[in-house]
This record gives C-alpha cells, structure tokens and sequence, in this order.
C-alpha cells in the first residue's frame, strides 16, 4: 500500500482512539512514525494496524475495513480527487463503469500503483453485478465502503451483497450492488 493510505488509516484510528491509541497501535504494529504519501509500503504493516485498531475497538478487521472505506471516501478521496471523481461519472452507475478509468488517472501519481479492476454489468433500474479484480487479499471490506460512501455523494443508499464466484472463470470478488435513492 501506498503511504496515503497508511496515513488515512492514521487518520481513521486518530479520529476514534485519540492520538494516544494511534501511537500505541503504531508501536504494536512495529511502524514508521510517518509514512509518505507517494512510497510504497507492505501491505503487512497497512493490515498490523487495522488489525491491532480492531482489537483496540472490540470490533472485527471487517468492520474496520469497510469504515475505512467510507473515511476514504468522505476524508480523503472527495477532497483531494473530487474533480477527479465527479469527472468519471455523472452518477454512482457511471463512475463505478469507468472506476477503471479513474484509477488508471490516478495510477500517474503513483509509480508503480497495481489499481484493482472492476466488471459492472447493470442487472436492473437500480441493481449493479460488480466482479471486483486484485491482486491483494483481505480488503474486500474496504472496497464495500467505498461503495457505499460513493453511493451516498451521488445520493443513494447502496445495499451491497456479496455473491458465490466459484464458478468464475477467474478469482473476484462477485457482489450485487442494490440502490435505493
């Protein structure tokens, strides 16, 4: 992971536990005292503090994932790309059917940035069928956020289910994306 995402997480813990519970999760989890936007680091270190936040809020890494997904989202994502964003789709159905697009925009900012990739296939007025593509594992709950977050700046609940994919040709994460205005 990139250090932007490190310190959004930083951001995230900070925002519930305090400075205090930042620091002590980031001395747990063995981590740098500041990480820079723009390096590269393991993806180890980026799960060793969302890992040690669950335990910190006797939640599970799930649940901390997917909230960080909607704190990307409301803290980070909309404020520094929001152009970015509001450019790659006129609502929620258009920007996640150019979410590839998008990140190939900002796959010029960071060198070396291995983007997920997504199929959408709209299956209904108010359904999507999302196959989501990475080579990382584990931050399927993070993605969900992101969903839904997303769905609500373009004004809409997102319900998000996820489906058996074993009969995909090929390993994703298969969800069914409902929308309720």
């Amino acid at each position: 992971m990139f250090g932007l995402i490190n310190n959004a997480i930083r951001g995230l813990i900070t925002e519930d536990l305090g400075s205090d519970g930042w620091e002590r999760i980031r001395k747990t989890a063995k981590a740098e005292t500041t990480f820079s936007d723009h390096e590269f680091y393991d993806d180890e270190i980026t799960m060793r503090l969302v890992s040690l936040a669950a335990q910190e809020l006797h939640t599970n890494v799930d649940t901390v994932l997917r909230r960080f997904g909607n704190y990307w989202v409301q803290e980070i994502a909309l404020k520094s790309y929001g152009a970015m964003i509001d450019s790659s789709g006129v609502d929620f159905q258009d920007l996640l059917r150019n979410l590839d697009h998008l990140h190939d925009r900002i796959r010029s900012e960071f060198s070396g940035y291995q983007p997920p990739y997504f199929r959408v296939k709209m299956t209904g007025e108010n359904q999507m069928l999302v196959d989501y593509y990475s080579q990382r594992t584990g931050f399927e709950p993070f993605v969900l956020g992101i969903f839904e977050a997303l769905g609500r700046h373009y004004g809409h609940e997102v319900r998000v289910e996820l489906v058996e994919s074993s009969t995909h040709l090929l390993p994703c994460t298969r969800m069914v994306l409902h929308l309720r205005p």
